[in-house]
């Protein structure tokens, strides 16, 4: 037994004079540290910063190294307390998970860092977006897998076929066309392409949407000289159509003022359902008010059911930009609404608070949002570029302090109006 204690005794004051590291633990564990540890890349771009600092001591010299080639570091040395810009080689890196050390070498002791990512399948994204693009000479309907950005075309038409929206089952896709003159309301089926007209007429249909439960079709018509837009709704297979704005009034929702329909303007946008199917919201404004360029956005909640019920106003202007033409889409669980506030996609409480703009201040000119039936993306159309507008999507929630991005399309035409096809 005594031998035995002896010898305990023996290898600790080996290690502890020798400054070797005994086993697996660092022989000094308080004397410096390294951190954060593990080191996680979250984001793409990602810099995170390594800091080795003594504790105890001072820190005379000091190294890092790790095998994996996709770690990158500078410094590599150095004497003091240090900071290493850790940073990783995302493009030479296959999907999978990552996990891989990084050997912290010192005067005082030996210890690792690890290093951890995730690079995922193709963008990350799941689902499909139906979108218009004007790629192939005019303007057509096409579908993409946001995952590996694969893209196919819907409609073959020698016209202009517009603004899609997907029918609750993924199944039935609607959008306007001019193929007849003027701009009517079509469906068609996802796998097959075409368009069979559903409402077709001698006036201007166009940006229809379908009710939650796929029984409606609201949409905009341009009635008369002035081109007045009026919001409509229909069954779904055209039998029956309802004029929504009629006689009644527009009262705010923060202010005892209310407005007579005749000084009411909707704007050129597609409608909003909400979830339950019993509010659509359509971009408004008002006379007499600003000029054109001018006109704040605001939103008219009119009551599905009823077209001759007044109309709550939602003052959402509130610094946010945008205006009467801005196009919204109501957020999955019914408390939001999205809206194109140019120059950047802005997040509303229909109580008409502003969330938060979702988008850098450098984006430009972005339009047509469209929520992601999980409400944890945002579709929509950007001429970032200042070339041509293209397809992005944007995460709903922050991720080390921003709202990620990526982009979908990068086609030299304009591609724009998404919208997610149901899960």
């Amino acid at each position: 037994m005594m031998t035995r204690v002896l010898l305990v005794c023996i290898v600790t004051l080996v290690c502890l004079v020798g400054g070797v590291t005994c086993g697996t633990s660092t022989p000094f564990p308080s004397s410096f540290s390294a951190f954060p540890n593990p080191i996680e890349f979250l984001v793409p771009g990602e810099e995170i910063y390594l800091t080795i600092e003594a504790n105890e001591g001072s820190l005379a010299s000091w190294s890092v190294s790790a095998a994996a080639s996709w770690i990158l570091m500078e410094p590599t040395s150095g004497t003091g307390n240090g900071r290493v810009k850790v940073h990783i080689d995302r493009e030479s890196m296959a999907p999978g998970e990552y996990s891989e050390p990084i050997q912290v070498v010192t005067n005082l002791g030996t210890t690792t860092v690890t290093v951890m990512t995730t690079i995922p399948q193709g963008t990350g994204l799941t689902g499909e977006i139906a979108f218009a693009s004007h790629r192939d000479g005019n303007w057509n309907i096409y579908a993409m897998n946001v995952n590996d950005k694969s893209v196919r075309r819907l409609t073959d038409s020698t016209a202009d076929d517009i603004a899609p929206f997907y029918a609750p089952d993924g199944n039935t896709i609607v959008f306007a066309s001019n193929r007849s003159g003027n701009y009517d309301i079509y469906t068609m089926p996802v796998d097959a392409g075409g368009g069979t007209p559903v409402i077709a007429d001698s006036a201007d249909d166009r940006y229809p949407s379908v009710s939650p439960d796929g029984t409606k079709i609201a949409f905009i018509r341009r009635e008369g000289e002035a081109e007045e837009r009026i919001l409509y709704v229909a069954t779904i297979n055209g039998g029956s159509i309802t004029r929504m704005k009629n006689d009644q009034m527009l009262r705010y929702t923060y202010s005892a003022t209310a407005w007579p329909m005749d000084e009411v303007h909707l704007g050129d946008s597609r409608p909003a359902w909400s979830p339950d199917g019993s509010k659509i919201y359509v971009s408004y404004w008002v006379i007499p008010g600003p000029t054109p360029t001018q006109r704040a956005w605001n939103i008219a909640e009119f009551r599905a059911t009823d077209p001759n019920a007044d109309l709550r106003g939602i003052g959402v202007n509130s610094g946010v930009g945008g205006d009467c033409d801005t196009w919204s889409d109501v957020s999955p669980d019914g408390t939001k609404i999205a809206g194109g506030a140019d120059p950047r996609i802005f997040v509303v409480d229909l109580d008409g608070g502003v969330v938060d703009p979702i988008l850098p201040t450098d984006s430009d000119n972005d339009s047509a949002p469209t929520w992601s039936a999980d409400g944890q993306h945002i579709a929509y159309g950007s001429n970032e570029t200042g070339l041509n507008r293209d397809i992005w999507v944007v995460d709903t929630f922050m991720t080390r302090g921003q709202y990620l991005r990526v982009q979908l399309t990068d086609d030299a035409a304009d591609d724009e109006t998404p919208v997610w096809r149901p899960q």
